[in-house]
């Protein structure tokens, strides 16, 4: 039998889809999962709920493949998936239309070509199946011949056309057009570059799909009507073999569920053909599948491999494994998490916009009509395939907006895959109104004779009598080539054959380690990658990976570490576990370190000292005890004990990079941008790190050098960095520029406590007092008035709102301080050590310095006048001789009896400042101008003027 060119059209489309996902696919491990899945898939072993162990069982057979190196064969592994469930997307749109949109029972007066039919209105249209043709000379059913077709209907139109001299028909086109836009949609295309279990297992809805669909479309067929026991075998076999893989798909990932609702419906249809016993088949043969699939956990955990997730070998801790036990989390707000089922209205909300801001961005914007249109035709056509097809995406939205998971983008790959379906039929619909227009000049869709009359060509097509020279359709071929706009769109983005983040990270943080060292580290990355690189692309493999959060709050993992290295992980450490506190946390991991640093070099990663170990609070960063320190070391910390004197080796920070780390690549996975935001910040982190250790050391300008390289590796998007800078320049009493460090990290970091308290306090050294009080407020806003820093910080604000000249302490301090007595002022003052009068003649006035430059000295202009009579304290002072820098900032009372006293802030835009303290009674008015406002001996400033008094009351 001469096998059709048509067979073989989705074949280049196929091989163009592998060429790409080849060429586009990283070096490297892509974020999150994907390291984890590997070497559980390497090693067998159990990764995160529900541990996936049907896919486990079917990669680790890729992994013994020959190609490569591990990641290559698992890349290789899901790209054959993924070109299997494009060929059943292209199946299932092809077979929806060559079916004439038949499910459940024949769809219009014409009969059509299903599986193991052939009728005789469609001419050189084959039967959509997967095992090649199903024609059969004994199940061939000729119907009448429709050479009244009206154009109102071109469902079973199959209008040939040419595209460099190949022919094809509507249907394969719009079949085309579904699958391309899927192949290249910006997720799809994303995980088909991964590792992790995704197309795996929604190539598995995708089989499942197909096989319903073309059971459905095969009951609308002649042979269906006249052989029922034939039909009824059929609808058996068709339920047995979904029951089965269902089985082996429920082992993959748990979103294969989104087809259950859609097998229940056609079961419900197929009901009769359904009896108790054969359901009671299908029933066992369901069970024993996935419990044969899921016995792989507790016969795997038994062994104890590295990657261990849950350990399932008791039934209470298989079904925490199930079920994720301790993944729900919803803890919202600042420093919070939200994971897991929550069910919060606000939550699906945020899910649900997100999931329709997606479906516009995966195919972009372009496609989206095909989507309305598709599903528009489909409704049309039969509400029964509509309401199949529509199922698996309203699933996936109430799921992801009811379990709220890092991986939502990926869960939406099964939505995507029912919209691409709409995508082809839309482009059908579109397609058959260009064919008809374009023949009939006023035909359109739906008119009768007379539309029929001018389209006489394409209505013998369309009635079984082909046009021998078919041409291009131009118009049509313009509509087609839009299903590459996601190929040209998503390419520069999705081009990651350069994607070398993960392996530079991985690189520098573990070749620097000592041999047999600990890392300990936080965080799913770290997760991964260091499990990668302990039992799958085996690096380092004397290095034991320890991940803190998962350390403390699972016995699971103590256990496994137990058994499967040579840490010391003791009863007293386990003893100390209740959970009773968050100091509990560091106690913790300062007795591990205590076990185990006599034997084994420990490192720490950076993150571990910012991100909690305890989920939904900002408490659980590590921190050590008075018995170790941490010594910068690289893209690490090295734990030593606290009597040790070692400098830090400047060349472990000397990194490698194939990738440019300054150069991020785009992502619109939300869990991508913060896993790569995460490794760019650690070595942000490696040097400011070893800018705080040379500031600590007294060496502030090799500090300042590593503080603004970790600057420059942020582009000045890091607010600890710019916080460190602000702490750096204040305890250098620069609190000029530190206020402008601080402010800027704020700016990136409105919650944080530490920066607002900070600012505060350079603020109020600078006279900025009521800027101070703001600050402060909000750390007592932050934390609430019981916390013990909220409560020094209204002790702050007090003290900030009071400003007393009168403080008896004062006098303590200015007791043995010269007195200088001004007659032309009307004051005497008394002056510290060291200061000195100097006279302007110009403006009366003199100034008390010490002739330090800069932040180092400290002026004070000094001016009394009697203002005239009628004349306003405020003009008096707007002309006053005293000329301020920069424009007013803030007014401030001060107490200071028995004159009206205030002080007044002036600043400029380069951070400048100045203060004027103003003292009034009767017509006297004394002004003493304060600079600059920086100095670090501004405290001086108080003391000098509790000394005045007038001369002549």
């Amino acid at each position: 039998m001469k096998l059709s060119f048509t067979k073989f059209i989705p074949v280049p489309l196929l091989l163009f889809a592998f060429l790409v996902y080849w060429y586009t696919k990283p070096p490297s491990i892509l974020w999150i999962d994907s390291g984890t899945m590997i070497a559980a898939s390497a090693s067998l072993g159990i990764p995160n709920p529900p541990g996936f162990p049907f896919y486990m069982l079917a990669s680790h057979l890729a992994t013994l493949v020959p190609l490569g190196n591990i990641l290559t064969r698992l890349e290789a592994f899901t790209i054959v998936f993924s070109l299997w469930l494009l060929f059943l997307v292209y199946q299932i749109i092809l077979l929806i239309l060559k079916s004439n949109f038949s499910f459940h029972k024949a769809n219009s007066s014409t009969d059509w070509n299903t599986p193991g039919v052939k009728a005789a209105p469609t001419p050189g249209v084959e039967s959509a199946s997967l095992g090649g043709s199903t024609d059969s000379p004994t199940s061939e059913v000729k119907a009448a011949s429709t050479s009244e077709v009206s154009l109102g209907d071109h469902s079973n139109s199959d209008t040939k056309f040419s595209i460099f001299n190949f022919q094809f028909s509507i249907h394969h086109l719009s079949a085309l057009f579904g699958t391309i836009a899927l192949a290249f949609s910006y997720q799809y295309w994303s995980q088909s570059q991964n590792t992790e279990a995704f197309i795996f297992s929604y190539s598995f809805v995708a089989l499942f799909a197909y096989l319903l669909i073309r059971l459905e479309s095969f009951k609308g067929s002649t042979l269906a009507r006249v052989e029922p026991l034939v039909y009824g075998k059929r609808v058996f076999k068709t339920f047995l073999l979904i029951a089965f893989l269902y089985g082996l798909a429920a082992g993959a990932n748990p979103t294969v569920a989104s087809m259950v609702p859609g097998v229940l419906f056609v079961m419900f249809l197929e009901r009769k053909y359904l009896t108790i016993p054969k359901l009671a088949i299908l029933g066992l043969v369901f069970v024993i599948t996935i419990s044969a699939v899921y016995s792989y956990l507790p016969l795997r955990a038994k062994t104890w491999p590295f990657v261990n997730w849950g350990n399932p070998q008791t039934p209470k801790l298989f079904l925490d494994h199930l079920h994720g036990a301790g993944l729900n989390i919803n803890e919202p707000g600042p420093g919070g998490s939200v994971n897991g089922f929550t069910g919060s209205p606000l939550v699906f909300a945020q899910s649900a916009s997100y999931f329709f801001l997606n479906s516009a961005v995966q195919f972009t914007p372009v496609l989206v009509p095909f989507i309305l249109f598709g599903m528009y035709y489909v409704y049309k056509k039969n509400r029964y395939l509509f309401g199949f097809l529509v199922w698996v995406p309203t699933f996936d939205l109430i799921y992801s907006g009811l379990y709220l998971s890092g991986n939502q983008e990926s869960w939406f790959i099964l939505a995507w895959m029912f919209l691409a379906i709409f995508i082809g039929i839309g482009f059908y619909y579109l397609g058959l109104k260009i064919l008809v227009n374009g023949k009939g000049n006023e035909a359109s869709l739906g008119k009768g004779e007379k539309v029929r009359s001018k389209t006489s060509n394409l209505t013998s097509k369309l009635n079984g009598h082909p046009n021998p020279n078919p041409t291009t359709n131009p118009k049509l071929l313009a509509l087609f080539s839009l299903s590459f706009l996601p190929l040209i769109v998503f390419f520069p983005i999705l081009n990651r054959s350069n994607h070398n983040f993960s392996s530079d990270y991985w690189y520098n943080l573990y070749t620097p380690l000592e041999k047999n060292a600990i890392i300990i580290g936080t965080g799913d990355f770290f997760d991964s990658v260091s499990h990668y690189l302990h039992v799958g692309d085996v690096y380092r493999k004397d290095v034991t990976p320890v991940t803190a959060n998962v350390f403390y709050v699972n016995k699971w993992n103590r256990d496994t570490l137990r058994h499967a290295t040579n840490l010391s992980i003791s009863d007293k450490l386990e003893s100390m576990i209740q959970y009773k506190s968050f100091t509990e946390y560091n106690e913790v991991m300062n007795q591990f370190i205590a076990e185990n640093i006599d034997n084994h070099p420990i490192y720490v990663d950076h993150l571990t000292l910012r991100a909690s170990a305890l989920a939904g609070t900002t408490a659980g960063q590590l921190r050590l005890d008075e018995r170790f320190k941490f010594l910068p070391y690289g893209l690490s910390l090295k734990v030593v004990r606290a009597q040790e004197k070692i400098a830090p080796n400047l060349a472990l920070f000397d990194f490698q990079f194939k990738s440019p780390i300054e150069k991020p690549p785009f992502y619109l996975e939300r869990n991508y941008r913060g896993a790569e935001r995460n490794i760019l910040n650690d070595y942000v982190y490696a040097y400011e790190y070893l800018a705080d250790w040379y500031a600590e050391n007294g060496k502030g300008i090799e500090a300042l050098k590593y503080y603004h390289l970790a600057n420059e590796i942020s582009g000045g998007k890091n607010a600890e960095v710019f916080a460190h800078l602000g702490e750096f320049y204040a305890r250098r009493n620069d609190f000029n520029a530190s206020y402008q460090y601080l402010e800027k990290a704020q700016r990136l970091d409105v919650n944080n406590v530490g920066i607002h308290f900070n600012l505060g306090l350079a603020y109020a050294n600078l006279g900025r007092n009521k800027e101070a009080v703001q600050q402060f407020d909000s750390v007592i806003a932050l934390l609430g008035p019981e916390d013990e820093t909220a409560k020094e910080a209204d002790k702050i604000i007090k003290q900030l709102t009071t400003s007393n000249l009168n403080d008896p302490s004062y006098q303590e301090k200015t007791q043995s301080w010269q007195k200088i007595t001004d007659e032309a002022n009307n004051l005497s003052i008394k002056i510290p050590p060291s200061f000195v009068i100097e006279r302007d003649e110009n403006t009366g006035s003199f100034v008390i310095t010490d002739r330090n430059p800069g932040s180092l000295g400290l002026n004070i202009q000094v001016l009394g006048r009697q203002v005239p009579e009628n004349s306003a304290v405020e003009q008096f002072l707007q002309e006053s001789p005293i000329s301020m820098l920069g424009t007013l900032l803030d007014v401030q009372n001060v107490t200071f009896p028995p004159y009206r006293a205030a002080v007044q802030i002036y600043g400029t835009t380069q951070g400048d400042s100045q203060q004027r303290f103003i003292l009034i009674k009767d017509d006297w008015v004394w002004q003493f101008k304060v600079y600059p406002g920086n100095s670090i001996k501004l405290d001086l400033s108080y003391n000098i003027l509790s000394t005045f008094k007038p001369i002549t009351e």
